[in-house]
């Protein structure tokens, strides 16, 4: 029973010494700014990022390696869409040329023409590792939907 009581006993002492080094390095260090993220740029980094693992995701077998996005420009929400709560899915089918460009792009499904518009004028800019099929270099014809979601703006 005394030894039970000196090793609880013990330990109700370490626990407490832990506690008071852990509340004077509290107590030393600034509270940690806490940083908001604007709706908009975490929307931005997730459609970056959704992006980067469609294109990584593709053409296993028709290339010799997977794409990889260089440049993404993202679309921008059209403001009279925006005001009138349009929102949607836009999906786009466009040509990557030899070069790694955008050659071509068009809008196969929208629920609104702006939309479209936006998508595609992003989707022109970007630009991608050259594609190869059997170490030479080759065009792609790609598909990506592009989300315009009003609550993530």
């Amino acid at each position: 029973m005394t030894a039970g009581f000196l090793a609880t006993t013990s330990h109700r002492t370490l626990l407490a010494g832990a506690i008071a080094i852990l509340a004077l390095v509290g107590c030393a260090t600034p509270n940690p700014t806490r940083h908001s993220v604007p709706p908009v740029e975490l929307a931005n980094w997730l459609l970056k990022e959704r992006i980067k693992q469609w294109s990584q995701s593709l053409v296993p077998g028709q290339l010799d390696a997977p794409l990889n996005a260089r440049r993404i420009m993202l679309p921008e929400y059209p403001p009279e869409q925006l005001r009138q709560g349009i929102d949607g899915v836009v999906l786009v089918e466009f040509t990557i040329g030899t070069d790694g460009k955008v050659m071509a792009a068009r809008s196969v499904r929208s629920p609104d023409d702006m939309l479209s518009v936006a998508a595609l004028h992003a989707i022109s800019q970007w630009e991608f590792d050259p594609p190869t099929k059997d170490g030479r270099p080759r065009t792609f014809l790609a598909q990506i939907p592009l989300e315009f979601r009003l609550g993530l703006r």
